[in-house]
C-alpha cells in the first residue's frame, strides 16, 4: 500500500514534460499564424478601402469641375480650357461673383474660377511621379492664366490670386488625361492652342498607391502590372515593388465647352 501511494504522488517525467511543451508550442504557433493571417487581411482591406475612397472622391471632384469648364452664362467671361496636356489640365469658368457667391458676374477673376490639376511631384511632366511623396494637386488662381493678371488686377479675393495648391488625394503614382471630340475621336496631347475649343470630353485616369511606406504585417505582393488607359497607352510601367495600387478612370463630358 505504501508503495502504491508513493507511485500515485509522482510528477511528470522529463520526456512527458518535453512532449507537453512541444505540443503547446505547436498549438501556439498555429494560433499566432492564424492571427497573423487575419491581421494581414484586415490591413490589406483597409488599404484597398482607403485607395478606393480617396481615388473615387478625387474623380468626382474633377468630373464635377470639368463639367463646369467653359461655363460662361453672360458670354463675357472668356471661360475656356487653357492647357490640355497628358499630365496637366487648366481651365476657367464663370460660376462666382466678387464675393464668392454662386452666381456669374461676367469674369473668371473670383474664387476658384481658374483651376489646374497636376501631380505635385512630376518635374518632367510625363504624368508619372518622380519620387515620393507625390499627390494629386488642385491649384486655383488667376495667375494660372497670364492674360488674366491685368484683367483681374482689381480683384482682391485671396483664394483667386494666390495660386494656392491643395492636395486632392495623396499617394498618386500616375495621372493621365485624354481629350476627345464630340464623336469620341481622340485629340493628340498636348492639344494645340488652335484645337482647345474642339475638346468636348476628357478621360481622367488615376493610379493610386497604398501609401508612402509599406505597412507592417501586410502580405507580400509584387506589383508587376503595366497600367494602360482605355486607348492602350502605358501610363505607368510595371513598378515591380511591393506596394498595392488601384487604377480608376472616368470620362467626363464638358457640357459647357461647345456652347
Amino acid at each position: 500500500m505504501k508503495s502504491s501511494n508513493r507511485n500515485s504522488a509522482e510528477g511528470f517525467t522529463l520526456v512527458e514534460l518535453l512532449v507537453a511543451m512541444s505540443m503547446a508550442g505547436i498549438i501556439m504557433a498555429a494560433i499566432f499564424s492564424a492571427y497573423l493571417v487575419q491581421v494581414r487581411g484586415k490591413n490589406t482591406q483597409e488599404m484597398a478601402l482607403e485607395m478606393q475612397q480617396g481615388g473615387r472622391m478625387a474623380l468626382e471632384v474633377i468630373a464635377r469641375e470639368i463639367r463646369q469648364a467653359g461655363c460662361n452664362p453672360s458670354g463675357d467671361a472668356d471661360a475656356r480650357i487653357l492647357v490640355a496636356n497628358k499630365a496637366e489640365l487648366i481651365f476657367s469658368m464663370d460660376v462666382a461673383d466678387d464675393n464668392c457667391q454662386d452666381r456669374e458676374d461676367g469674369d473668371v477673376c473670383d474664387c476658384a474660377e481658374v483651376i489646374r490639376y497636376a501631380l505635385t511631384n512630376d518635374a518632367d511632366e510625363n504624368g508619372i511621379a518622380d519620387a515620393t511623396p507625390c499627390h494629386l494637386g488642385r491649384q486655383t488662381g488667376a495667375g494660372l492664366d497670364a492674360s488674366l493678371l491685368t484683367v483681374c488686377a482689381d480683384v482682391t479675393t485671396p483664394a483667386n490670386i494666390s495660386d494656392e495648391n491643395a492636395v486632392l488625394v495623396r499617394n498618386v503614382d500616375a495621372l493621365d488625361f485624354v481629350y476627345l471630340l464630340e464623336d469620341g475621336t481622340r485629340i493628340p496631347a498636348p492639344v494645340a492652342a488652335t484645337d482647345l475649343d474642339d475638346i468636348a470630353g476628357v478621360q481622367v485616369t488615376l493610379i493610386v498607391r497604398s501609401g508612402e511606406t509599406l505597412r507592417a504585417l501586410v502580405g507580400r505582393n509584387t506589383d508587376t502590372t503595366t497600367y494602360l488607359n482605355d486607348f492602350g497607352d502605358t501610363i505607368l510601367p510595371a513598378p515591380n515593388d511591393e506596394f498595392r495600387r488601384l487604377q480608376l478612370s472616368t470620362i467626363v463630358s464638358g457640357r459647357n465647352l461647345r456652347d
